[in-house]
């Protein structure tokens, strides 16, 4: 299944013979160096309406489920869902606000994966490929995500539900290999190219808040990872989840 991710700027394929882990050390640095660059650049930019936010922090957590559907059909909410599931905790900071409008954030998540739902080969191509010895996985990792993320804040409705929209953009690091990557990607009988620890992350978030509790909100994401085209060690997909949860603001 092809399934299409946002680029990751500043991110190469792996040399023949690299490991993701040496990927992963690659990807944190460049991380370091757009936060270097990051911060300077919207302090001198606070004058035109961005402010620093010294305050800001959040935490939240969501449950999920696994889809083997693709970003572009869960848009037209056309969603088949995996008896698997995934539980998240959240850490994040708004760190600009530009005139009430937009938020910048940065955040962290620790996944795990549950329920140990089998996935194993049973397309046609695959159960004529290995009839007689049919592999499978399981889904039970944990999971390692760190991104940036755009919030819009004013919708027309605000004073009603208090509403806003995010993406977020990142890294992803599973333990080991998601099951449910091998099982769409072949990687199981070998029909395509294999997916890896290490991909793009990328989430879609809508919150919503009652104006009396400003504190809390409802949240609903989308939890996508992707080697966006062959970007992240050749590989052409990735999975996704559907979460809902809670966020505090602190």
């Amino acid at each position: 299944m092809k399934i299409p991710g946002t680029p990751c700027p500043g991110v190469r394929r792996t040399a023949p013979g690299e490991s993701s882990d040496g990927m992963l050390k690659h990807c944190l640095s460049v991380m370091v160096v757009m936060l270097q660059c990051f911060f300077p650049c919207f302090s001198a930019a606070e004058d035109s309406g961005w402010r620093n936010r010294r305050a800001g922090w959040y935490i939240g957590g969501y449950l999920g489920q696994l889809t083997d559907s693709a970003v572009t059909d869960m848009a037209s909410l056309r969603v088949d869902a995996v008896p698997s599931y995934m539980g998240a905790l959240v850490v994040g900071k708004e760190i600009y606000r530009y005139k009430d409008l937009l938020d910048i954030e940065v955040e962290v998540q620790i996944a795990k994966y549950f329920n140990a739902y089998v996935f194993a080969c049973d397309t046609e191509d695959c159960l004529a490929c290995c009839p007689d010895d049919l592999p499978s996985a399981t889904q039970d990792h944990a999971e390692f995500n760190a991104l940036f993320a755009l919030r819009w804040l004013r919708f027309p409705w605000d004073r009603y539900v208090d509403t806003s929209f995010a993406v977020g953009e990142g890294f992803s690091y599973a333990t080991r290999v998601p099951a449910v990557e091998r099982d769409l990607h072949g990687e199981l009988t070998g029909l395509d190219p294999a997916t890896s620890k290490l991909l793009n992350y990328l989430m879609f978030e809508a919150a919503f808040g009652l104006p009396s509790y400003p504190k809390w909100d409802l949240i609903v994401r989308l939890h996508h990872r992707s080697g966006v085209f062959g970007l992240f060690n050749d590989v052409h997909g990735g999975s996704n989840a559907i979460g809902v949860g809670l966020r505090y603001k602190l």
